[in-house]
């Protein structure tokens, strides 16, 4: 990446308050308000309204602030125009900023890229609780918690999907970069493609590595112009999107072109009814459920807080607008490989 003299972290650095005109009272808080406690969440350039990870974590700490009471500070990374590539030096820059702002926990919202940071800064700021999403620290730090997020497990299921109603045998996936978190859904779902078809080709394209210049995790039209890329040379009908803000337009190209889409993190199948066969969600609220409860009720830990299947941290969306299509014997094959990788009879790969 060039550096550019403009390069700025672009704060959102907002207390944020729960009202809603046309809803009615939320109920009283089920604890005493932790007003002592504020929680600070930094998050991926793409920022809130990205219809996928930010915003679910988002909607995960208004829900626990009802709960708890707490104060709360959302920090989005940015460098220059939206499509522009964040410097590696903004997530120290942005926890710092938070750790100023007088954060008694900080949640670290993209963990692979702000682990280091995360590792650097903990040991200074002892009193503060960190909480990493999508990474662990090598050496355990004793205000430092992380998270496994084993998506390979519902993206096993997706891709059995996906080669189950591909028409050309060819699926593609267009992943942000080539991360740990990106790759766990990326082989999980190849894997599951080849357990149904072993003659499925396969296809794996990253924004990073295709367009080094842009933001891949928002950059919509280089994403469509990449999964018509696919189509067209590959024959690809299924896509699945692993792109953050980008995977919007993924689905365009699908929509326009008559293919089925795949989407992570939330349910993301309305923003193409029909066309979005299901999302593989990492259900990063239920994560932060469960480690704001133990921070609140004073009994954090300093591990590894794993989601998967098992434990309901991943899973497939509803498929509110496609499961009527799917056929009763497919439906029940799913649910069948669902409970197999449960049980340890299906092991899948994964990136870590």
């Amino acid at each position: 990446m060039n550096p550019r003299s403009f390069a700025c972290v672009l704060l959102v650095g907002l207390l944020l308050t729960a009202s809603c005109s046309d809803a009615p009272e939320p109920p009283p808080p089920a604890e005493p308000p932790n007003v002592a406690h504020k929680v600070c969440l930094a998050i991926s350039s793409d920022g809130l309204g990205d219809n996928g990870y930010n915003d679910m974590q988002y909607a995960a700490l208004v829900a626990a602030r009802t709960r708890y009471g707490f104060a709360l500070d959302v920090q989005t990374l940015q460098e220059g125009p939206p499509d522009v590539p964040a410097s590696p030096a903004l997530p120290e820059l942005a926890l710092r900023q938070l750790l100023d702002r007088n954060c008694t926990v900080v949640i670290a919202g993209q963990g692979w890229s702000m682990l280091a940071a995360v590792e650097r800064l903990a040991p200074s700021h002892p009193q503060v609780r960190f909480f990493v999403v999508d990474a662990c620290p090598a050496t355990p730090l004793p205000n430092v918690a992380g998270s496994r997020f084993h998506v390979e497990e519902a993206a096993f299921l997706a891709g059995y999907l996906a080669a189950a109603v591909s028409q050309s045998n060819a699926l593609g996936s267009v992943g942000g970069a080539a991360a740990p978190a990106v790759l766990d859904f990326i082989q999980g779902f190849e894997a599951g493609a080849i357990h149904r078809n072993a003659r499925c080709s396969l296809h794996r394209i990253f924004l990073s590595e295709a367009h080094p210049e842009a933001n891949p995790w928002n950059s919509p039209a280089r994403a469509q112009a990449v999964a018509r890329h696919l189509a067209r040379e590959h024959k690809v009908d299924v896509l699945f999107a692993v792109a953050g803000g980008s995977n919007a337009g993924v689905f365009r190209s699908a929509a326009e072109d008559g293919l089925k889409a795949i989407g992570v993190d939330t349910d993301q199948d309305h923003l193409a009814k029909g066309v979005i066969l299901t999302s593989v969600m990492k259900r990063v609220d239920v994560a932060l459920e469960e480690v704001l409860g133990d921070i609140m009720s004073n009994t954090f830990e300093n591990k590894l807080y794993s989601f998967s299947l098992k434990n309901g941290g991943v899973g497939l969306s509803p498929m509110t607008y496609t499961r009527a299509s799917l056929s009763t014997a497919l439906s029940e094959e799913l649910e069948d490989i669902r409970r197999k990788i449960i049980a340890g009879d299906i092991t899948v790969p994964s990136s870590q």
